[in-house]
């Protein structure tokens, strides 16, 4: 099916969340609050600049290490009569504890405003998100790279992915 483009333009509103790490697809650096819009020129999108994406990824990778040492090391040297069950409770407390933590915070820049703008060419496919059943991860192409908006439409993700097949995308 070839694309449309759209008579008008067609807003949604919603929230770009993108995750602290990139699954398959790295994440477009967009967070907060924001918009899609499907214009004649392609998909257009207004958000904000995330706040230390790449440090959130880096700490949570920071806070596995910081717990798996330091359980082993208590386990090793302080406690080594401490049963295995009762330190994978452990780690796995404090590593939840030290995610919540790390992810806790405004997820954007409000002083960072972003804009940018896809042709409906570059726009790979949509699919909803495996962990939240609300959020539209749209893989897009950025030059040769490709990227993955994370948003969370206001109206519904079913609305939104329905739009974008209207335009051509394939929607999994």
């Amino acid at each position: 099916m070839k694309p449309r483009p759209p008579a008008k333009p067609i807003r949604y509103g919603g929230h770009f969340e993108p995750p602290a790490l990139g699954a398959d697809v790295t994440p477009v650096p967009v967070a907060g609050p924001g918009h899609l819009t499907f214009t004649d020129e392609g998909l257009a999108l207004e958000g904000f600049e995330p706040a230390g994406m790449g440090l959130r990824g880096a700490g949570y990778l920071l806070a596995v290490l910081l717990v798996a040492g330091g359980v082993t090391a208590l386990r090793t040297f302080v406690l080594p009569d401490l049963p295995m069950w009762l330190v994978g409770v452990v780690a796995g407390v404090l590593g939840i504890v030290l995610y919540r933590r790390l992810l806790a915070g405004a997820p954007h820049r409000a002083e960072a405003p972003v804009a940018l703008t896809y042709a409906y060419a570059d726009v790979v496919d949509a699919r909803r998100d495996l962990r939240d059943e609300g959020l539209v991860v749209i893989r897009v192409l950025q030059g040769k790279a490709r990227g993955a908006l994370h948003f969370r439409p206001a109206m519904g993700a079913d609305a939104l992915r329905a739009q974008l097949e209207r335009r051509g995308v394939k929607v999994k």
